[in-house]
């Protein structure tokens, strides 16, 4: 684990040790998604690699469900509907 803090300009500086281990170069591409709360960092390079690229869908695959649990837990959902007249009634509000 490697610990940075944001400047004043909200940007984040990757630790070298990371930047390194995922070769990371000045203005690399990165995708940044968030999960319940929790930032997740995806060079987009990396996406490229299948491997890579399935490890990475399951990660955030899971990230996903849990975040859909919590959603459900807390009664953050519609339905069910029995037609799609009542699915467009309910996105309408």
């Amino acid at each position: 684990m490697a610990k940075t803090k944001t400047r004043s300009n909200v940007s984040v500086e990757i630790p070298e040790s990371i930047a390194t281990k995922y070769r990371l170069r000045s203005a690399a591409s990165l995708e940044v998604r968030e999960f319940s709360g929790c930032l997740v960092i995806v060079p987009l390079h990396a996406k490229k690699n299948a491997k890579l690229r399935k490890h990475i869908n399951a990660f955030l695959w899971d990230l996903m469900e849990q975040e859909a649990e919590e959603d459900m837990k807390a009664g953050r959902v519609s339905g069910p509907f029995t037609n799609a007249e009542e699915l467009l009634r309910d996105l309408k509000r």
